[in-house]
């Protein structure tokens, strides 16, 4: 019984229901000391931390404006833009249309890294019109405008409270904040025009939205306390109910928070002025709503925890159970292959990450198997290709057809001929079957079919003519032999004979990083692109030795079999024209291709 409890605690199982355990009792003790905490502060807290959102509210309401003026204010001071609007404006359209390209795209440049910035906009007394968006303007008559009209006059800037739409231009129907100044010439102090920055309301009130911990409401005020923008949707009698309420409780200070009562209710105020405008921002809050947010929220977390702490206790051990299962499965499975059995499968289809390890693992296994299977048959397929090397390294049809021209020339004693016939099919044998190695230089592998094509050359003298191009340094490479002669063959008997010509075999090799190109190519009787795309199929699919496959298949599966399926042959060819085999190869030095391919 202990072993069995002791087997139990050091379980997966075990060790999950403790860590849920150790996790709920930690759970409830944080429910029981945030309750205790909570009923002490949480007026205290709620109340400072209103407090502090608003003066935070405040500070980026008060960045927003600023900022907008102080663009404003720098395109005003402007020295390029002073001298264009003292002149009187181009007389032709294209230099008025360049001019206006040029200021567009400066106030454009200065606008599009100003996200809280809706447009900046100059209205020269010249009748230069000038603007960082691309809407269309609304109208010309801006100059007959009171807003403009009053700052030409007394050349101080001028804010606009909130207003539908842009002053300016043909924008979105939303509403805006304009912040107006003078553009006074740095020489006469004369007014030469105005700038003009917009402020979407949109901005401050995703701001106020962002920064307020409990739901209140954000006002601007005038300099006569009346508001001018709220962030609520509250009637006009509400908001002249908080202005009166606003002004009778005002402190004689640039910010100030107090409590004040509105409508027989009790709400936390806190006011600041804003540094440029003389506008003031103001943030109010019931202290009703504040409480009772607050205990709501307290609440539902102690109801959250609880139902949290119910269901876990309920599905602690169920959940523990279902996680260990399948990895105890894993674990049996595991010690079967451990055995050598790998016809094992794990029957778990979940979702999670234990799924995720069952099919790993299932995978893992099942190519295994197959590396296994495919060892198997790739060491079956290599000994079959060697076996197949062997009998084709002494072609019988090629050696009699030799034998048969050796006794014709002796019967006509051309001697010099029969001499260099003999001595290029000793040298052929002798290269052919290499004492018995399966790989050979590329220099041998030349010179094997060097003595091939004197004999063929003996015997076609008036069809056959062979050139080589191989650079000196890649012929010490090695190379599985007798892979270019069934290719020169082919070449031979399949496209030059065939077409009944005098033509050219040419053998070129070239190194492409790491690998061999070697191309053998003819100008013989070429492939229609039926039979070009047969062969092709052929030597993909790894058929058999096939008449119509010219007698390359078994070249092809040597070289994949030793070197791997990246490497092997393609085709090029057109009818009539001539025929062009490319053999791609690794570059391999002296024992490289043991080390690699055997080990």
């Amino acid at each position: 019984m202990k072993k069995r409890f002791l087997g139990w605690k050091h379980s997966i199982q075990g060790k999950l229901l403790a860590y849920f355990t150790v996790l709920f009792l930690l759970v409830i003790s944080s429910m029981i000391a945030f309750y205790r905490i909570s009923i002490n502060n949480i007026h205290e807290t709620a109340t400072e931390s209103v407090k502090n959102t608003i003066r935070q509210v405040n500070i980026d309401t008060d960045r927003i404006l600023t900022n907008a003026l102080e663009q404003a204010e720098q395109v005003a001071r402007d020295a390029e833009i002073q001298m264009t609007l003292r002149a009187p404006l181009p007389e032709t359209e294209q230099e008025l249309y360049k001019q206006r390209v040029r200021y567009n795209y400066i106030l454009y440049d200065r606008n599009r890294l100003l996200e809280d910035i809706n447009g900046i906009f100059v209205i020269g007394d010249n009748g230069a019109i000038y603007r960082s968006t691309r809407y269309g303007l609304r109208e010309n008559a801006f100059r007959g405008r009171d807003w403009y009209k009053k700052v030409m006059k007394t050349g101080e800037v001028l804010w606009r409270p909130p207003h539908l739409g842009s002053d300016i231009v043909n924008n979105l129907d939303v509403s805006t904040i304009s912040v107006v100044v003078p553009i006074k010439d740095r020489a006469s102090t004369k007014s030469l025009g105005v700038v003009v920055a917009e402020i979407r309301t949109e901005q401050l009130k995703q701001m106020e939205e962002s920064g307020l911990v409990f739901e209140g409401t954000t006002y601007i005020l005038d300099g006569n306390n009346e508001i001018i923008y709220t962030s609520s949707d509250e009637s006009l009698k509400e908001t002249e109910a908080i202005s009166k309420a606003v002004a009778e409780s005002a402190i004689v200070s640039d910010s100030w928070t107090k409590d004040i009562k509105i409508n027989g209710g009790k709400y936390l105020v806190s006011v600041a002025e804003l540094s440029d405008s003389g506008w003031k921002i103001m943030g109010l809050i019931s202290y009703e709503e504040m409480y009772t947010k607050a205990e709501v929220l307290r609440n539902s977390i102690f109801i959250v925890i609880g139902a949290f702490v119910l269901i876990s206790i309920i599905f602690a051990v169920i959940g523990a159970n279902q996680i260990s299962k399948p990895i105890r499965e894993i674990r049996t499975t595991m010690k079967k292959v451990e055995k050598g059995d790998f016809a094992v499968h794990v029957d778990y289809t979940g979702k999670d990450e234990v799924g995720e390890l069952a099919r790993s693992f299932n995978h893992m296994v099942h190519k295994i198997n197959q590396l296994i299977e495919q060892e198997q048959e790739n060491q079956k397929k290599l000994r079959q290709a060697e076996f197949k090397a062997l009998q084709s390294q002494i072609n019988p049809h090629f050696l009699y057809n030799t034998l048969d021209s050796i006794t014709w020339m002796a019967r006509m004693n051309r001697l010099e001929k029969l001499e260099e016939m003999i001595t290029a099919l000793t040298n052929f044998l002798r290269i052919g079957l290499s004492r018995g190695r399966n790989e050979i230089t590329l220099k041998e592998e030349l010179k094997h079919v060097e003595n091939y094509v004197v004999i063929q050359k003996i015997r076609y003298s008036r069809l056959l003519n062979y050139e080589v191009d191989v650079p000196e340094e890649l012929k010490n490479y090695y190379v599985i032999k007798m892979i270019l002669q069934p290719l020169v063959e082919n070449a031979l008997y399949h496209g030059i004979k065939e077409k009944g010509e005098p033509g050219v075999i040419r053998v070129t090799i070239r190194a492409a990083e790491e690998k061999l190109i070697i191309s053998v190519s003819d100008n013989g009787m070429g492939m229609t692109p039926e039979k070009l795309q047969k062969i092709e199929s052929m030597i993909e699919q790894g058929i058999d030795f096939d008449p119509n496959a010219y007698g390359v298949i078994n070249v092809q599966k040597r070289i994949q079999t030793n070197y791997g399926e990246e490497y092997g042959l393609h085709f090029e060819s057109e009818y009539n024209v001539g025929t062009r085999v490319y053999v791609t190869l690794p570059k391999k030095g002296d024992g490289e291709f043991a080390e690699n391919y055997h080990s």
